[in-house]
């Protein structure tokens, strides 16, 4: 007999597996999570681009008040032009994409099951140090 789906899960991010919630021969159903990575580092880069947001949206409020006098009398696209020229030298467009980047990272510390089935084969051990790519199972 064999299976309908054979599917080897890999780990896309590093990192210590803090919880592994699966072992060889159980059932899970789709969606299932299987493991999670410890997000220990990642909730500090989060806390950090949240911080870098909040300056730079203050800077970028303090260097507007500058400009709002020059921008009456411009078209809607060149006010939109400046503003974004603005948002990029206050520090604020890097910030929103770290702090995007970071949230995006946060989500693939945890890996879920594509599809019920039965594990066949898990490779891994809670605890253990697991590089971007490992097999899980």
């Amino acid at each position: 007999m064999e299976s309908l789906n054979d599917y080897t899960v890999s780990a896309t991010t590093g990192g210590m597996l803090e919880k592994l919630y699966v072992k060889t021969g159980g059932y899970v159903s789709a969606g299932a999570v299987l493991a999670q990575f410890s997000q220990t580092f990642v909730q500090l880069k989060i806390e950090r681009a949240k911080l870098q947001v909040f300056n730079a949206e203050k800077e970028f409020e303090s260097q507007m008040l500058g400009y709002e006098k020059l921008l009456h009398g411009l078209s809607e696209k060149e006010k939109a032009d400046i503003r974004e020229k603005m948002r990029i030298s206050s520090g604020l467009a890097p910030a929103l994409q770290d702090l995007k980047e970071a949230e995006y990272e946060s989500t693939k510390a945890i890996i879920k099951a594509p599809f019920g089935g039965i594990v066949a084969n898990v490779v891994v051990w809670q605890g253990e140090m697991v590089k971007p790519g490992t097999e899980i199972n």
